[in-house]
């Protein structure tokens, strides 16, 4: 996606733990729309219309367009408690877990392939 916007947004809600590689060791606890509408240049310079009905895809657009922007996840922190430790989270994942609407959705690297399995 080139210059990605966001044409439309739910006004459903979810809450989720959100983590980044901006910083490998927090949890942040953020508001997301449920299901978003993107508009893209593709290939060609092409203007594409995505509909993201899956909550954990848009959310994940949600964030990566925010990079676009300059904002982070610890900039959309929900509230005083929304920060955790990697380490904290990592010893009681359930327990974070009832904290949000969204839990998350475990994902593994097939070793050697470099494609989410």
């Amino acid at each position: 996606m080139i210059d990605p916007v966001l044409r439309w947004c739910s006004p459903e809600t979810v809450t989720l733990w959100d983590d980044c590689l901006s910083f490998p060791e927090l949890y942040v606890r953020v508001r997301r729309h449920a299901r978003v509408v993107v508009e893209s240049t593709g290939p060609g310079g092409r203007r594409d219309t995505w509909e993201i009905e899956d909550p954990h895809l848009a959310e994940l657009v949600q964030h990566e367009i925010d990079h676009l922007d300059g904002i982070l996840a610890v900039d959309r922190v929900t509230d005083g408690g929304g920060l955790v430790h990697r380490a904290d989270f990592l010893a009681d994942p359930q327990a974070h877990a009832a904290r949000v609407d969204l839990a998350p959705r475990p994902v593994a690297l097939q070793r050697g392939s470099g494609e989410l399995a």
